[in-house]
């Protein structure tokens, strides 16, 4: 049996069925098995928060450290870790964050704060993709915001007041491993 087969026998049972964990650990290891599962399982949380953070520095600038991190619990709630890569954890963030950046949202102030967590998914999913596939690497941002230079704005700092403009467009590649965001036209297809 691989070690693989092992930690995904593990994890679904600590996902889905955490009484039968227990309740196998205790049979099978000489250790307190409440407090071995409770450390696990803030192990577990912190890391999947520190995956999701690293993907979504610029956004979790734009909303507050509070906020991002309620958000960040919400999300970790309802979307347990499916795979044993945490590189793809979290890439659907924007996704779950669209409905609170609409109507009555707790995003609704900031609605624009999906598309800069589009832009940085994808400039993450870029990173990670693989080279040989480089058309599948691309990805274009329809934004009814100035996005781009909101990423930037963000990306340097954010001193100034941001005034909000017209809507852009932009394309995430990824040119000699390096990711990168860039401006198009209407006109402009991948």
């Amino acid at each position: 049996m691989s070690l693989m087969t092992i930690q995904k026998g593990f994890y679904d049972l600590y996902n889905k069925s955490p009484d039968n964990l227990a309740r196998h650990l205790k049979e099978n290891l000489p250790v307190t098995v409440n407090n071995g599962l409770r450390v696990y399982q803030i192990n577990n949380h912190s890391a999947l928060i520190s995956a999701v953070r690293s993907i979504y520095p610029l956004s979790q600038r734009l909303i507050g450290d509070s906020g991002f991190q309620n958000i960040l619990q919400q999300y970790i709630y309802h979307h347990p870790l499916q795979h044993n890569d945490l590189n793809l954890y979290g890439l659907d963030l924007p996704d779950f964050v669209k409905p609170l950046c609409s109507g009555e949202g707790i995003l609704s102030e900031v609605p624009y704060a999906v598309d800069l967590m589009q832009i940085e998914s994808a400039l993450h999913n870029a990173y990670y993709a693989d080279p040989n596939h480089i058309h599948d690497n691309i990805t274009r941002i329809d934004s009814r915001y100035n996005i781009l230079d909101l990423y930037h704005w963000l990306a340097q700092g954010a001193q100034d007041n941001f005034e909000l403009a017209d809507s852009q467009s932009v394309k995430i590649t990824c040119d000699n491993g390096r990711p990168q965001v860039v401006l198009v036209t209407s006109s402009q297809s991948l």
